[in-house]
């Protein structure tokens, strides 16, 4: 899928976050891929709702903090999760998570180990899932 085609998938407040500071786009796209590919290797699906979906948001997350900054990557995960008809709950459920991702991202550690540090995450229970 051509670059074009991806930015018109994005909701209207992403495709304002991206606008305004193109250099993320790259990131935000390779940060996605990790994110999702790590999902499956550690839970042999991409869930949702369900203890996946709370790591695979919390990992989306601290890839972006540590690669765009902690404020940055909430602006852009806070805009991810405004669109129309989002339920309430799993954009809560999304928020906590992405915030707890974004604070480990802030320990600047290779991809390896921001994963484990969510897979502890969810296994401890610092992670919202239904």
């Amino acid at each position: 899928m051509g670059l074009l085609q991806q930015f018109d998938m994005l909701s209207e407040s992403e495709k304002l976050f991206v606008a305004s500071n193109p250099y993320s786009a790259p990131v935000i796209r390779f940060s996605a891929d990790e994110a999702t590919q790590k999902t499956i290797q550690i839970f042999g699906h991409n869930g949702h709702n369900d203890m996946s979906d709370a790591f695979r948001h919390c990992y989306f997350a601290a890839l972006l903090s540590r690669d765009l900054g902690y404020y940055d990557a909430l602006d852009y995960l806070n805009a991810h999760e405004r669109f129309p008809n989002n339920p309430r709950e799993e954009k809560r459920m999304d928020m906590a998570n992405n915030y707890v991702g974004a604070d480990i991202g802030q320990t600047q550690r290779p991809n390896h180990e921001l994963a484990e540090l969510c897979l502890k995450a969810a296994q401890g229970g610092r992670l919202v899932h239904f």
